[in-house]
């Protein structure tokens, strides 16, 4: 039987990958551990200005500035973090929760073969994502990058969702993150 724990698709007791509602992906497993509190050590690119600020008692967000002019890789990355996570030549999808000011210019594993983002930055929060390849198995570093070429950058991401595959899904907790619990799913859910 199956059960969601916390968002996360349990059958018979271990964590699925994915959940299908009537032929279409509805949940990925979460990749990303920590998603709420983003503890991971991330690194500064060009220049820019980044803190770890609350959104609130539960959920903490990453909030990027950056002036105009600095250039088209303006933000953040975790070195590596697709490794042992993301396989060697697979599909990734990453997204995360955005609002502020600003022009993406990359979201997800960092590799030369990443469709468009997908989503704009504005005023109220959107979730933004990139789907791609991994085409260089020794490098899967995660990055959220933003051009400043013509506009400065003020904004705020979280609840950041790494997965694999090609469809990006609503965010859900790493089930590493989830304390057990479980309630019974909707009868249209299908786990893979």
């Amino acid at each position: 039987m199956s059960t969601i724990n916390g968002q996360v698709c349990v059958v018979d007791g271990v964590a699925v990958d994915k959940v299908f509602s009537n032929g279409r992906q509805v949940y990925g497993r979460n990749l990303y551990l920590n998603s709420k509190s983003i503890k991971d050590a991330y690194r500064i690119n060009a220049g820019a200005k980044v803190t770890v600020e609350p959104f609130d008692s539960n959920t903490n967000m990453w909030h990027i500035v950056a002036a105009q002019g600095n250039g088209i890789n303006v933000g953040i990355y975790l070195p590596n973090y697709g490794n042992g996570k993301i396989p060697d030549n697979s599909d990734w999808s990453y997204s995360a929760d955005v609002k502020g000011a600003g022009k993406l210019g990359r979201f997800g594993i960092e590799t030369d073969n990443a469709n468009p983002v997908i989503g704009t930055v504005g005023s109220e929060w959107s979730r933004i994502s990139q789907t791609g390849r991994i085409d260089n198995l020794n490098r899967k570093t995660l990055i959220m990058y933003f051009d400043t070429t013509s506009s400065p950058v003020d904004a705020y991401i979280k609840l950041p969702k790494l997965e694999i595959g090609n469809t990006p899904t609503p965010w859900s907790p790493a089930p590493e993150d989830v304390l057990k619990g479980d309630v019974t799913t909707p009868n249209n859910l299908v786990a893979k």
